[in-house]
């Protein structure tokens, strides 16, 4: 499983919002409500996510390791349940 969540805080140090993504989905939750905001088709809409919400950018050597492997998007079954 993928996992990525990044929580942004209030100047008290409450959190206000928390952003996950889980293999194939990214889900935001504020004030205590979840929004699924998209699902995947595609490997570049997940790198291009990873990149702009997380800061995480993977080598030409991790993405050539994602493809066709079981946590691929392709092979990623989106309607699996994730439980967040």
């Amino acid at each position: 499983m993928i996992i990525c969540t990044n929580v942004v805080y209030d100047d008290t140090l409450e959190a206000v919002s928390r952003t996950l993504l889980a293999n194939v989905k990214v889900k935001k939750r504020v004030n205590g409500e979840n929004h699924l905001m998209s699902i995947f088709e595609t490997e570049e809409e997940r790198l291009t996510t990873l990149e702009h919400e997380f800061g995480i950018k993977l080598s030409q050597e991790e993405i050539d390791g994602i493809k066709g492997k079981t946590l691929s998007v392709e092979r990623t079954d989106p309607s699996a349940p994730i439980l967040f």
